[in-house]
């Protein structure tokens, strides 16, 4: 034989020792009584296959006592891991085809389950602080009670001062330092109240409890001469049209019968009606104070949707419409921009109404004039609706929680 490709005496020495050692693993007289358990290399077999049957059971268990799909995945993946780490342990090199891609399937199939289950998590977050910011609205109505013995006026105008009721609460949502800065006999759209071209007024400063975390609209106007901030939460306008008076017979086909927590004497926006507990007969756990609404989505002053600041914008919800109806809001002259928002149905018309609106799945947020809060499904019937948008009207009705 060739010398160049014989063993050494040292090379051969080293691998009958290293047979030796491996064969001295094998405990001979272990596989002759069939005690595999003995033998290491057996051993390590024998635990994969223990580890693959634990997992089957600990499934059958888990099918059994009724656990989420999402905890079932999860402990089947951390068994399959512990496998493909005993295996490791046998001192391979890597995993094979068919291992990466059982594992990468199933890591596909966790994130397909926990994706959803997130998404529904944060947007519950998200509604819990919707609610605490109607929750701290209602809290600071009753304050403003409490000083005034009665509501602010939800807006005015004509010979009086344009203005809508969010400057009057300011010092109750511990925004004191914007009810400083504000000059309360000036209409909101001049100075300080807006500055031209800004939004430097009192009226452009974002507050955090102004905004649904759901809302995806636009929260500045701030292109043009009258700049501001949007908002989602609107007061209760009731069973009527804004505007609507107790005499026209052409736009209104019924004159109101009964009356919200806001509103205007005879539809006359110069005088807007003074509300104390008092004047809530059907009772302030049966009447509705706020809700929420959609913000527009344009920066400019063209879309009166969320312009909680303007006496012409939407301020305000009715309840002529149930909560996320698909019948569109109606907006004076075309005030608002067409996005194809299904959520943001829109018409033109002289006679106005907003529906209560938002982003949560279901329906809306609503806040009671005893301070309560509580979500309201999109399914609610009309008729209780419309009795927990009326403070004086004598109905028998109220929101299931």
């Amino acid at each position: 034989m060739d010398e160049a490709l014989s063993p050494s005496t040292d090379e051969r020495v080293w691998a009958h020792s290293r047979v030796s050692s491996q064969l001295a693993l094998l405990d001979l007289s272990a596989i002759r009584s069939r005690n595999f358990s003995k033998v290491p290399f057996f051993a390590k077999i024998l635990q994969v296959l223990r580890e693959i049957d634990t997992m089957r059971n600990i499934k059958q268990r888990a099918l059994m006592d009724g656990l989420p799909s999402v905890a079932l995945f999860c402990v089947t993946f951390l068994y399959i891991a512990r496998v493909f780490m005993n295996r490791l342990s046998l001192r391979r090199r890597g995993f094979t085809l068919v291992e990466l891609l059982v594992v990468i399937a199933i890591i596909g199939i966790l994130v397909g389950l926990l994706l959803p289950a997130v998404q529904a998590a944060r947007e519950a977050a998200r509604r819990m602080q919707c609610t605490n910011n109607l929750k701290n609205f209602a809290l600071a109505f009753h304050n403003f009670h409490d000083a005034n013995k009665r509501f602010p006026k939800g807006s005015s105008n004509g010979a009086t001062l344009r203005q809508s009721w969010v400057m009057y609460v300011w010092p109750y949502i511990e925004q004191s330092n914007l009810a400083n800065a504000s000059d309360y006999k000036q209409h909101f759209y001049l100075a300080p109240n807006t500055v031209a071209g800004t939004l430097n007024g009192t009226t452009g400063k974002r507050v955090p409890v102004y905004l649904c975390p759901s809302d995806t609209g636009t929260i500045d106007q701030d292109v043009g001469t009258y700049q501001r901030t949007r908002g989602n939460y609107v007061v209760n306008w009731g069973n009527v049209w804004y505007g609507q008076s107790n005499t026209d017979p052409v736009l209104y086909t019924l004159a109101p019968t009964s009356k919200a927590p806001f509103y205007h004497i005879n539809g006359v926006r110069a005088n807007p009606g003074k509300v104390s507990f008092a004047s809530i007969v059907d009772g302030s756990s049966n009447t509705l104070l706020m809700s929420e609404y959609l913000m527009a989505k344009s920066r400019d002053d063209n879309d009166w949707r969320g312009d909680i600041h303007n006496d012409d914008g939407v301020f305000r919800f009715h309840t002529l419409l149930t909560p996320n109806t698909s019948s569109p809001d109606i907006i004076l002259n075309g005030w608002y921009q067409n996005t194809g928002d299904p959520l943001m149905p829109a018409a033109t018309g002289t006679a106005q109404r907003n529906a209560a609106r938002s982003r949560h799945t279901g329906g809306v947020n609503a806040a009671r004039c005893d301070g309560s809060t509580g979500f309201v499904s999109n399914s609610i019937s009309l008729a209780i609706w419309q009795a927990m948008g009326s403070m004086d009207g004598g109905e028998v009705a109220a929101i299931d929680e």
